[in-house]
């Protein structure tokens, strides 16, 4: 027989941000337990709105499914003598395990003949079982945030109630005075408040009427419906920002969609300062023209219905016109000074404690970018670099941003181009800061990428000297998106760039202590390996990769680009594995200097050294000018000439100068090799 089962953990509203993620984690979490406890279901869903996370498990089984257990004891010949009658070994094992010994069974395993105990356990009934799942499904939800307000109890917002009904029972438990039972709660404003639900099947249409769309693609459907609605309406392009709508889906639970406007003559501010208030401060859809430009209305989202909306609407406009009035204000007031004289304002302003000021962080920004510029081949000239990176952080002293913070770097490129700087310089303000969130666009010009790349690192070390490096889901900083952003830059413009160099530089400027950089240079070097393992290369290629010079990322992705290519090739498959024995025999071997050609008295070694000596002068050219893969093939024909050097020629000798120079050969051709990467560590 079977059930349907609905757990409900109905919350004060809990953040939109973090819905997508609990309701992944809920039914993972649901799924592991209950495949764990034998607990056969059809399908487990989960859904979700701003103040309840349901768990439904569809036709869940009214038992656990019996548990055979097999467990291995001792050899059938060290269990049984010759007769057939049980040792002590036997005798010992079967009442350790609690059953008879005439029970024990033979079976044959790889090793031979063993005896097993075989123990059946009775699956227990479900609602008993769930009675001690359910507490564990909610307790193991991960929470970024957390808060206690009950006893020990710690979750995103305050629990408030507790449904749990399986079929028409209530599966009783209690976690810090919170006691599951049958009752729920409707929408804040609209539902009636708490009722009861008889049963399973009556959960749904229950919330129905509580006017609780509790199904977020339901949500979802609705408000797009609503936005392009609205948007034709007034002749806009329809577009939908999928963040926003993912916003709006978690913040309602009964979204009606409604269309507002404002005057047309705040339409003077830039477009970046209405759109941040819309989307940022209110949650609103902005509407533009099919050219592009922004229109004076709005669309948002209510989560309340009224038999006139009006009211409703017209608060939401007095709202956003009263903010775009202060930005008005702020854009009006920043415009008396220039932004080259808020700079020494920035001394004022802390970057982080212990740290210092941002104007000090400016002048560390300013430092390590001409130098970035300088070892690039000065892609862009040091004057526009420079002054780019004493204005990058200026706007932070104006009112705009300290009232809009997430304004940074718009205003400043805005205010820029107003008081008359060159347009690199403008844009190099905003791009330094790219990207700012995932997805988002990587800068362009030359000066918001090397200022961007300066501040980045600055950022990073800065923050591991006064401990706030990530750990596990922790990165306040967002430390690791500046650290893959370094990459991507890097790699999309394809710089000849030294992460080790920018750390040194960096560290220099900070005074950083040497154990500060090398766990930089360790944390760059995990966020490397993890992007390259998102681009579908395999983590054997990369490690191989990474064991050679990994400091610079283009030329490492190329490497491992290469060697990836060349995995599978025969060709590259006979070559690593005659390169192993290289590898093995030199472990543990500590030898300096080169192999001196006298030495050589065997025809395999010195056709080996003659080979190698040959593909070494070619061969470099095509490494120092990164062409990797002719490298790679280039070596190739040193397969067999390796493979007659150890079939024939003694290599630990008692002839300390023969040995040595042999082992100086091997280490040469190593040493050489390995330069691409650990090739022994490919071989199959």
């Amino acid at each position: 027989m079977f059930r349907d089962l609905i757990f409900e953990i109905g919350t004060e509203e809990l953040p939109a941000r973090n819905m997508p993620d609990l309701l992944d984690a809920l039914k993972e979490k649901a799924v592991s337990l209950f495949n764990e406890e034998r607990l056969r279901y059809e399908e487990i869903k989960t859904f979700g709105t701003p103040r309840r996370l349901i768990l439904l498990v569809s036709k869940l089984s009214e038992e656990q499914e019996d548990l055979v257990e097999e467990i291995k004891g001792p050899a059938r010949k060290v269990a049984f003598d010759p007769q057939g009658v049980p040792t002590q070994a036997a005798i010992g094992f079967a009442k350790s395990r609690g059953v008879k010994v005439e029970d024990l069974v033979i079976k044959e395993t790889d090793q031979g003949e063993y005896v097993f105990a075989v123990k059946k356990h009775r699956g227990r009934k479900t609602i008993d079982v769930l009675k001690e799942i359910l507490p564990k499904v909610l307790l193991s939800l991960p929470l970024p945030k957390s808060m206690r307000w009950k006893g020990n109890l710690r979750f995103l917002r305050p629990i408030r109630w507790l449904l749990a009904l399986y079929g028409d029972d209530v599966v009783e438990f209690e976690i810090e005075g919170l006691r599951s039972g049958r009752k729920s709660r409707g929408h804040r404003f609209l539902g009636r408040g708490e009722f009861e639900v008889r049963n399973v099947g009556d959960f749904f249409s229950l919330l129905e009427e509580e006017f609780v769309v509790f199904d977020p693609s339901k949500r979802r459907k609705i408000i797009e419906e609503g936005v392009k609605k609205y948007q034709r309406e007034v002749g806009g392009r329809e577009f939908l920002d999928e963040d926003l709508l993912q916003e709006n889906v978690f913040l309602t639970e009964y979204p009606v969609v409604v269309k507002g406007s404002f005057r047309e003559e705040f339409l003077k501010l830039p477009k970046e300062v209405l759109v941040m208030v819309m989307k940022v401060n209110q949650r609103y859809f902005p509407v533009y023209s099919q050219r592009g430009e922004l229109l004076p209305y709005f669309i948002a989202v209510s989560n309340n219905r009224a038999t006139v909306m009006d009211s409703i609407i017209e608060g939401y406009e007095r709202v956003l016109e009263a903010r775009f009035e202060d930005a008005d204000f702020y854009y009006k007031k920043d415009l008396e000074i220039p932004l080259e004289d808020r700079v020494p304002l920035l001394k004022g302003i802390i970057f982080l404690e212990k740290i210092g000021t941002m104007y000090e962080k400016m002048e560390r920004i300013r430092a390590l970018a001409l130098d970035i510029n300088a070892s690039l081949g000065f892609p862009s000239s040091p004057e526009l670099v420079s002054r780019t990176a004493y204005l990058a952080k200026a706007d932070l002293a104006t009112d705009m941003v300290s009232e809009f913070p997430e304004l940074q770097g718009i205003m400043g490129k805005e205010y820029a181009l107003k008081f008359g700087e060159p347009e690199e310089v403008a844009l190099g303000i905003f791009e330094h800061y790219l990207p700012r969130f995932a997805g988002d666009e990587l800068p362009l010009s030359w000066t918001g990428i090397i200022v961007g790349i300066a501040d980045k690192i600055d950022n990073i070390l800065s923050c591991f000297m006064v401990g706030l490096a990530p750990t596990g889901s922790q990165d306040p900083y967002a430390l690791r998106r500046q650290a893959r952003a370094i990459n991507e830059i890097i790699w999309q413009k394809g710089l000849n760039l030294s992460l080790e160099y920018l750390v040194s530089r960096a560290s220099e400027l900070l005074k950083a202590p040497e154990n500060i950089k090398s766990e930089v240079l360790e944390f760059l070097k995990v966020r490397m390996a993890n992007q390259l393992r998102e681009k579908g290369f395999p983590i054997t290629v990369i490690e191989s990769a990474m064991a050679s010079d990994w400091f610079k990322p283009y030329e490492l992705l190329r490497k491992v680009a290469v060697l990836n290519e060349f995995l599978d090739k025969e060709e590259f498959k006979k070559f690593a594995s005659a390169f192993v024995r290289v590898v093995n025999i030199l472990k543990g071997v500590d030898v300096e200097g080169e192999p001196e050609e006298k030495l050589l008295v065997e025809n395999a070694e010195k056709q080996l050294y003659s080979v190698f000596k040959e593909i070494r002068e070619k061969s470099d050219i095509d490494f120092m000018k990164g062409e990797y893969s002719e490298f790679l093939v280039s070596l190739f024909p040193l397969t067999e000439y390796i493979n007659s050097f150890f079939d024939n020629v003694l290599v630990m000798v008692p002839d300390e100068n023969l040995k040595l120079n042999r082992l100086r050969l091997l280490k040469s051709i190593k040493e050489f090799v390995e330069r691409i990467g650990s090739i022994a560590s490919l071989a199959v």
